[in-house]
């Protein structure tokens, strides 16, 4: 109750302090009729309990403008997308030496002798599927997949989810 009454009161002071006409703030603090403590400019009468002179707030400053932003390179807005670049629903297969692995990215690096990786385009859905299965463990190449760790899938940050 008593947080509601100075969200009210601080409410009332805001609006007072638009007002540039005003220096000083009276403001009366008196007894409500449930029992409660009600401020107000007003005078309350008998059940008044006491009274203040406040000085009125130093007024907001100003917020400046948000700047636009420059519009985009004719070149960059003309040139295709990568032609690995992932959707959000795709995933990638990755393989290199007979090792297999899932990411939500595109597929990186060398395999582990120097062998190039190849990828393939499958769902998250898959992926996800996949990365998830016990039998995982028995594919060459699990300890790979990408995983989300506590703190990604805390935060919601998890691809699978």
């Amino acid at each position: 109750m008593r947080i509601f009454l100075l969200f009210h009161f601080c409410l009332w002071l805001a609006a007072a302090g638009a007002s540039d006409a005003a220096t000083r703030l009276q403001v009366s603090e008196c007894i409500g009729s449930h029992g409660e403590r009600v401020f107000s400019d007003a005078d309350c009468g008998a059940d008044h309990v006491r009274e203040w002179s406040l000085a009125l707030p130093p007024s907001a400053p100003r917020i400046p403008e948000p700047v636009a932003e420059r519009p985009p390179n004719r070149r960059q807005s003309r040139s295709r997308r990568p032609a690995q670049a992932a959707d959000r629903g795709d995933s990638f297969q990755c393989t290199a030496g007979g090792q297999s692995w899932y990411q939500h990215s595109p597929c990186r690096g060398k395999g582990e002798q120097g062998e190039p990786v190849r990828q393939s385009r499958v769902t998250r859905q898959h992926a996800c599927r996949e990365i998830a299965r016990p039998a995982a463990l028995l594919r060459d190449g699990s300890q790979r997949d990408e995983r989300a760790g506590p703190y990604a899938r805390a935060t919601g940050r998890d691809p699978c989810r």
